[in-house]
């Protein structure tokens, strides 16, 4: 495989969630040139290329809950894997159209609402039953 080929499939599998450490070590190239690499090929802002707040953060999250059957994970790893690409596609047409992650909608609303002493459900809980 040439090496544009390589990295133009090492860029593929970035856009589908894989971090550059993991693709250095897939490739067996190191972090840093991958990242020239991908500048070279796509421009200074090639990370704006990946949806950060696309679909497959929010499996992964939905993934690492404890309270999920190991049975379930299982299922959802091997759909996951199964349907990384048609994922990916679908995050990189929707870029501007975020979904979040429970953990980043806590974030969030943490750094909207600056209450450190209740969680922000407990808050608007708080709220309908005042009222």
């Amino acid at each position: 495989m040439s090496t544009d080929k390589t990295i133009q499939r090492a860029f593929e599998l970035y856009k589908q969630g894989y971090s550059l450490r993991s693709l250095a070590k897939i490739f067996k190239i190191s972090k840093t040139n991958l990242g020239k690499k991908f500048r070279k090929l796509h421009g200074d802002n090639y990370s704006e290329l990946k949806n950060k707040y696309g679909l497959t953060p929010v499996i992964k999250e939905y993934m690492n809950n404890p309270a999920l059957p190991d049975r379930q994970k299982e299922q959802i790893s091997d759909w996951f894997t199964a349907n990384r690409k048609v994922i990916a596609e679908s995050d990189s047409r929707y870029l501007n159209s975020p979904l979040f992650t429970d953990s980043r909608l806590q974030q969030l609303t943490y750094l909207e609402c600056s209450h450190r002493t209740k969680d922000w459900k407990d808050l608007i809980t708080d709220c309908w039953v005042s009222s």
